[in-house]
């Protein structure tokens, strides 16, 4: 399995989750 792959998936999915939780409601 290539580590760096999903290393960078985990950091790219918690920038998602951040945009999504600083969306106003």
């Amino acid at each position: 399995s290539n580590i760096a792959l999903v290393r960078n998936n985990a950091r790219l999915g918690a920038k998602i989750a951040a945009k999504l939780v600083n969306l106003p409601r």
